[in-house]
This record gives structure tokens, sequence and C-alpha cells, in this order.
């Protein structure tokens, strides 16, 4: 929610303990390199809505493998009492 711009990502890997986590927004991880890091949200990532996170893997003598998740921020409610 865009008022509330964070949340706990899941990743999985498997083959290798070397991986990270990446944002072309800037926003912020708690460990970019935990597969349950944090994410919060930037300024450009709340006014767009939407974000793509991506998570990318790498062994030695391999080329790096990479897999995108979108995260999209939603509207708050709306509250009027009276």
């Amino acid at each position: 929610c865009k008022n509330n711009p964070t949340g706990t990502l899941n990743g999985i890997v498997s083959g290798t303990s070397t991986f990270t986590w990446s944002s072309p927004t800037g926003g912020l991880f708690s460990d970019a390199n935990s597969l349950t890091s944090t994410y919060t949200a930037s300024a450009n990532d709340i006014s767009s809505g939407t974000v793509t996170l991506t998570l990318t893997a790498t062994f030695p003598g391999c080329n790096p493998v990479s897999d995108n998740v979108v995260v999209t921020l939603t509207n708050p409610p709306i509250v009027d009492a009276g």
C-alpha cells in the first residue's frame, strides 16, 4: 500500500548460495543478499505505483541468472466520517 510501502520478499535459489536483490529505482533492501529481505519502496516506486525487483544468482563459470517480480503499490482506502 502506498501509505505503508514495505514488504517481505520470498525468493528461491537452488544450486548456489550467491545471489542478490536489486531495484532500478533506489528502493532499499534490509539485506539484498537474503532471500527473505524486506523491501522499502522509493518515492519513485510510490509515485508510479509499481516497481520491478530482480533476484540474480551467480555461480563460478556460469552466466548470471535472474528473475523478476513486479510489486504493485495500491492506494490506501479513503475514509470520510462525516
